[in-house]
């Protein structure tokens, strides 16, 4: 995996119970693929952040390009909202209620 891209992700048991984060965020972020998991994230509020991969099949060297071209982006947007979806070529901030 890329270095820059591990640079931006914080694991420390001290910090989210050792969960990953995004480096600088307190709250864990989960990144998925699964659009399911959207419905527990606007029903139960879990988890607290929440970062939608809506790529449709993707290899894994485009993943990796995609998440070392917008990681930095990605912070930003989280550590001011919960609920962020990236798609191919678009960033889209879903208001929560």
């Amino acid at each position: 995996m890329n270095q820059s891209l591990l640079q931006g992700i914080t694991i420390d048991v001290n910090i989210c119970h050792g969960k990953p984060c995004i480096r600088g965020l307190r709250d864990p972020v989960e990144f998925i693929k699964d659009a399911d998991f959207v419905d527990s994230f606007l029903l139960r509020k879990e988890p607290h952040k929440l970062l939608l991969i809506s790529t449709g099949n993707i290899t894994n060297t485009e993943l990796e390009t995609l998440f070392s071209n917008n990681l930095s982006r990605w912070v930003q947007l989280l550590s001011r909202h919960d609920f962020v979806e990236m798609s191919r070529d678009a960033i889209v901030v879903h208001q929560s209620f």
